[in-house]
């Protein structure tokens, strides 16, 4: 094993922690200015803990909100926190993605698009959580059609919130996307240097940089999927 990049492997995966901490801190303290770091750094390690042992990474968020509650930031707030979270990492994923990938590009587009649509347009919002349910209710494709409808508009009604609050804040907005896209690509090469790390690739047809272009667009591919 190649200890050098081995260590660089490692290195990513804690720079990435503490980074992704360091963005919820940053939410956490648009609520409370008693909020500390290493309260981020833990709830950041309970939410990646769940998310390794529920299917799909389901119990990640749900153990945050839960861990915020602890610390102190009710659960409302903790909700709007991963809101304004998916906002801008959905939004920088899809940033450096090129031709190779755009299938995933539009669909992740398409999703911020309606999100934002159905967020100022009161015509489309009623036509997803009440015309497009109930045709989907008579179909017998969802069940409790009035359920689902509540549940829509409650949640439009949270992204447009949390939207408006990053738009008032664009310095801090800013600063956020920069800090995902860091995160995003320092997570993305993490199997690289593993890789280097365990001596895996032909070094007689070993082009550092291609790879490294690879490493990336494969796994935000992976990521799109």
């Amino acid at each position: 094993m190649n200890w050098g990049f081995f260590a660089l492997f490692i290195g990513f995966i804690v720079v990435s922690y503490l980074i992704s901490s360091f963005i919820i801190f940053m939410f956490a303290r648009l609520y409370t200015k008693h909020y500390k770091y290493h309260q981020a750094v833990a709830n950041n390690c309970v939410g990646a803990f769940y998310s390794a042992i529920t299917p799909g990474a389901s119990g990640g968020q749900f153990a945050q909100v839960y861990t915020f509650k602890k610390q102190g930031i009710p659960v409302s707030n903790s909700a709007s926190i991963f809101v304004m979270y998916f906002i801008i990492s959905q939004s920088v994923l899809i940033l450096p993605i090129w031709i190779f990938i755009l299938f995933g590009f539009v669909i992740n587009l398409l999703v911020i698009f309606l999100l934002l649509f159905a967020s100022y347009s009161k015509r489309f919002l009623h036509f997803i959580s009440v015309t497009l349910i109930n045709w989907l209710y008579r179909f017998h494709l969802i069940k409790n059609p009035i359920e689902k409808t509540k549940s829509i508009k409650i949640q439009v009604e949270n992204y447009r919130i949390e939207l408006r609050r990053l738009q008032s804040n664009l310095p801090f907005t800013f600063l956020l996307i920069l800090l995902c896209a860091i995160n995003l690509i320092i997570t993305q090469l993490a199997p690289f240097f593993s890789g280097l790390a365990l001596n895996a690739f032909d070094k007689s047809h070993f082009d550092l940089w291609p790879k490294l272009y690879d490493c990336i667009v494969s796994l935000n591919f992976h990521q799109m999927i």
